[in-house]
């Protein structure tokens, strides 16, 4: 099975305390069947842009920059509308292959 993480899941390992579940299952998940979509760059990119000036911001800058186009070169995945579509109608019905971590 293939995993597209959602924004909150990846950026989960940023935060200074990162929920436990979290960071077990990403550890335990085969990375090479984990995706990220252009959406979820776009949303961490507004994120970053949105804190003050100051060392939390070039870091989380310097991570998206570098860090995780070298992990999921290969693995961001473009998205439109028919994928939207599709997506928003399996959602509600993905039963299992959601996470809930809390």
């Amino acid at each position: 099975m293939s995993w597209l993480l959602d924004t909150n899941v990846i950026s989960e390992v940023r935060r200074p305390s990162p929920e436990p579940k979290v960071i077990r299952w990403l550890n335990e998940v085969d990375e090479d069947r984990v995706y990220l979509s252009v959406a979820t760059i776009a949303e961490l990119r507004r994120g970053i842009a949105l804190l003050g000036d100051g060392r939390r911001r070039e870091s989380l800058a310097t991570w998206l920059d570098e860090e995780l186009p070298g992990r999921f070169a290969d693995r961001v995945l473009s998205i439109d509308g028919r994928i939207a579509n599709r997506g928003g109608i399996s959602w509600p019905t993905a039963g299992g292959a959601v996470l809930r971590c809390r």
